[in-house]
């Protein structure tokens, strides 16, 4: 061959492996594992981090991407996304990028997360996570082509004390000009983020399936694919695993499986008390909720033991404070008092008498259809029938159940706070500018005595702290004045088909262990 053409055909298969080169590294070593799957009782409602905050969403939404930082079990913040992170001045927040890349290729640049946060900001965002970034003024990006990629979050005023909660969120490509992954163009049920999965082809919230990312280059996780299927009957959803058509299930066991005994099962059982918080939440709007005896009487009414002992087959405790015990400002609230006797007298004070049906007071309690949640209501209910109180369940799927409570279309509801919370969660929960949809505040509890108690917690207590005594002091309101009933921490519990290998449980019920876990090939 002439020497004038080596060059350029040299030149030409340089850039040819170049291009292949993703393919060749990342994707030679892929697992051949058959798809682990995990039956679900309720599908997710968006796989869009921006929005999720249902349990079941969270959880998968943290298989497809990574925040900036995220809180560890010391609660302080560990590097994600961001290989660096420090305060520039009293104001300002530098996070500088590590090497990652988004599920469609793409190398994460500052201008993405700049575009993510900005989402979140914007007038008409439905984002529940809008008011939490109400401190910021401005975010800034260096260029795209620097070679240090750096996002600077810039304050109105002095950088909050529990401002890395704001940097947990699970970043997603925003732009509007993203082609969705395998061309489904819903950015609800296909986001690009930055995890070892993205959500394959042909999935739907009732069937989200998960494929390994060509481009992760994390610890590479053990299964290639992993499922997730609704399965709404819970005996259906044991006797699939029990027959291998499904893998996992985690948790919302059927009843039936506690009755005939583990070892009738035929499968593998794990264990681990949780942090996870069931509770009955007031409408304060509510003339009857509004006045504290019946609140307390309520409390009174309520033998939580009776249903952990009885439809929770004894896996769980009495909860007690939304932060785990490991906190060093965890309040240890009383145990609820079961005095049936103290509520009748509570009501009667409150101007509730019995008539000649021995109803004293009627009552609505909102809930899911899902089947173990109208257990727990109908136990609720038949235990309040003891002492005058009517109440009368309303079910609802999962979305238009939670639109409602967001709306604040209830007198009661029965939800469950899912994951790890530092005190700060009190503000989001309790003060009166966190009403949706700016928080969490879902009873409409307007309280200046709370607003000072939380405000002392968010201007004199951080990460760095030990005890914060102004959040013990606020535990002790919410038990004092009942803001919140807490009824029980459910065990975590996973039945594995045999098949199984490698998963594990985490105490706030993540799904991190199906990142180790695989289905053993026959």
């Amino acid at each position: 061959m002439p020497p004038r053409f080596i060059k350029p055909l040299v030149a030409n298969m340089f850039l040819f492996l170049l291009v292949l080169q993703p393919v060749f590294v990342v994707g030679a070593d892929l697992p051949k594992t058959p798809p682990l799957i995990m039956a679900l009782s309720s599908a997710p409602k968006t796989l869009d981090s921006r929005l999720a905050v249902g349990g079941t969403s969270a959880r998968i939404v943290r298989l497809l991407s990574l925040p900036l930082i995220r809180i560890g079990a010391d609660f302080k913040p560990q590097p994600m996304a961001a290989q660096k992170f420090y305060q520039q001045n009293g104001t300002t927040l530098v996070f500088e990028l590590g090497n990652y890349q988004f599920t469609d290729g793409t190398f994460l640049k500052a201008e993405h997360v700049k575009a993510f946060y900005e989402s979140i900001r914007i007038k008409g965002s439905r984002s529940p996570f809008k008011g939490s970034l109400a401190p910021l003024h401005k975010i800034t990006a260096s260029a795209p082509e620097d070679a240090v990629q750096s996002v600077s979050f810039i304050f109105k005023e002095k950088i909050p004390p529990f401002v890395w909660r704001l940097f947990e969120h699970p970043l997603m490509r925003v732009a509007t000009n993203v082609g969705l992954n395998n061309g489904c163009g819903d950015i609800t049920l296909c986001p690009i983020g930055l995890g070892p999965y993205f959500v394959a082809g042909g999935s739907t919230l009732s069937k989200v399936q998960l494929q390994l990312s060509p481009y992760w280059r994390g610890a590479r996780p053990k299964s290639a694919q992993l499922q997730f299927k609704v399965v709404k009957d819970p005996l259906v959803r044991l006797l699939k695993v029990q027959r291998g058509e499904a893998h996992i299930l985690q948790n919302d066991m059927p009843a039936v499986f506690f009755e005939h005994g583990e070892e009738k099962a035929g499968l593998n059982i794990l264990k681990k008390p949780s942090t996870n918080y069931t509770y009955l939440g007031f409408n304060f709007k509510d003339p009857a909720l509004r006045k504290k005896e019946v609140r307390q009487a309520l409390l009174y009414a309520i033998n939580n033991t009776e249903i952990i002992n009885t439809l929770l087959f004894g896996f769980g405790r009495p909860a007690q404070s939304l932060l785990p015990k490991t906190h060093p400002s965890f309040w240890p609230a009383p145990k609820g008092e079961y005095a049936p006797e103290k509520a009748i007298r509570l009501l009667e004070e409150a101007g509730y008498i019995a008539d000649e049906n021995g109803v004293r007071l009627q009552l609505r309690l909102s809930t899911t259809t899902s089947p173990s949640v109208l257990l727990f209501a109908q136990a609720l209910a038949a235990q309040l029938k003891k002492v005058g109180i009517d109440l009368k369940i309303n079910a609802a799927e999962w979305g238009s159940f939670y639109g409602n409570v967001l709306k604040g279309n209830f007198q009661l509801y029965l939800l469950k706070w899912v994951g790890v919370f530092d005190v700060d969660i009190y503000h989001t929960l309790f003060h009166s500018s966190q009403t949706p949809p700016y928080g969490a505040n879902r009873g409409y509890f307007v309280d200046s005595r709370i607003d000072g108690l939380i405000a002392d917690v968010m201007q004199n207590c951080g990460y760095k702290q030990g005890v914060c005594i102004p959040a013990r002091r606020v535990q002790k309101y919410q038990y004092q004045e009942v803001l919140y009933i807490p009824l029980w921490q459910q065990d975590n519990i996973a039945l594995l088909h045999p098949s199984v290998r490698g998963f594990s449980l985490s105490a706030d019920g993540n799904y991190d262990g199906l990142l180790k876990a695989y289905v053993k090939s026959e």
